[in-house]
């Protein structure tokens, strides 16, 4: 049984994931939020070196049936691009939609968890249960119909909100900004949310779900429902 969840916020290229390889045990779970490549022009990290982190990312997952690897807007920026057209390697477009391609079954957008009587949704930006709604699309059947490749999830996946420069009362899972949640906080029985996405300084840990964003990663006790740096 899973007792530790060790979670890898958004990559952009960044080496701090490797801190997991001499720490992971059988019993642990590791998930990834998702953006793998894209970095970030002032971290003076290049896309060749990006992709080879990607690569070596992928391997990892191949090589551990206990790793989860999440999408997020920058992974569908290469897979729909219809989705996500924000800071993309255009340069390498070609090279990276292929990595998602082959390794198509190796992805999902959401994983839900369940620990005793708690529930833990692991997302690369948060769900907001209104937009599910508004599309009817459930929690449950959104890797499904991203492996289908359905229509009605791609619209959903396109929602952004005015926090990101969008339209939309919120935003979807790949795109929902963590000041949509901290406005609106929603508040699920026993269900804990758990996203990346928004850059900050400091992990937001709060009652219904946390951010951790920040180029580090973090441990999730299952038993003691706390999470700390890794």
């Amino acid at each position: 049984m899973v007792k530790r969840i060790i979670i890898v916020p958004d990559v952009h290229g960044r080496l701090f994931w490797n801190n997991i390889t001499d720490r992971i045990t059988e019993s642990d779970l590791v998930i990834f939020l998702g953006d793998y490549v894209d970095p970030y022009p002032h971290e003076n990290i290049s896309k060749e070196e990006a992709i080879k982190n990607f690569r070596n990312i992928i391997e990892f997952r191949k090589k551990h049936d206990n790793c989860i690897l999440l999408l997020g807007n920058h992974c569908l920026g290469y897979v729909f691009p219809e989705v996500c057209q924000c800071r993309r390697d255009l340069a390498h477009y070609a090279e990276i939609a292929n990595l998602y391609y082959n390794n198509d079954d190796l992805f999902q957008i959401v994983y839900k968890h369940q620990y005793n009587d708690k529930t833990y949704i692991f997302s690369h930006a948060g769900i907001h249960n209104e937009l599910l709604q508004h599309y009817n699309i459930d929690v449950d059947n959104i890797n499904e119909l991203f492996h289908d490749k359905d229509r009605n999830l791609r619209e959903y996946l396109s929602e952004v909100s005015f926090y990101r420069g969008g339209y939309g009362s919120y935003g979807s899972c790949v795109w929902a900004d963590i000041r949509e949640f901290l406005a609106k906080e929603e508040v699920q029985n026993n269900t804990y949310q758990i996203v990346g996405h928004t850059m900050i300084e400091r992990p937001y840990i709060g009652e219904n779900m946390a951010c951790l964003d920040c180029k580090k990663c973090f441990t999730l006790n299952l038993d003691t429902n706390t999470i700390e740096e890794l």
